[in-house]
């Protein structure tokens, strides 16, 4: 099983990232910084996911 916090809100991401011992993953995003919207995640949290061993496929979209 694989965890995927594409669709994961900010408290989600956070929470998850800080519990598991497992690698996780964001399957799919865009990077906040370069389009602020509510779904792309930001360059915190893609440290974090970083530190978790995990892995983060990003998308060019920016609507």
């Amino acid at each position: 099983m694989l965890i995927d916090l594409s669709h994961c809100g900010p408290k989600v991401v956070a929470d998850v990232l800080k519990l598991s011992e497992k690698p996780v993953t964001i399957g799919h995003t865009c990077c906040k910084s370069l389009a602020d919207n509510p779904r792309n995640k930001t360059d915190e949290q893609m440290k974090l996911l970083r530190e978790n061993g995990g892995v983060i496929g990003l998308t060019p979209w920016a609507p």
